[in-house]
């Protein structure tokens, strides 16, 4: 994940190649994002192991829970 200013947005989808996503900077839209991705990789199951990933995240960052 990279953040990118709004200026420099187009010079980054020239960058990448257009494979790129805009988010906004909220958790809740990583959130989204991510839950979509992981439910496309496991279809049925992405939900419970997103859930699983970021309860090991939260342990990494000292804290409980997810």
């Amino acid at each position: 994940m990279i953040a990118v200013s709004g200026d420099h947005f187009a010079d980054w989808i020239k960058f990448a190649g257009g494979r790129s996503v805009k988010l906004r900077c909220d958790r809740h839209a990583l959130d989204t994002w991510s839950d979509r991705l992981a439910t496309r990789a496991m279809p049925g199951r992405g939900r419970a192991f997103h859930g699983l990933r970021r309860a090991e995240m939260n342990l990494d960052r000292g804290k409980v829970g997810a």
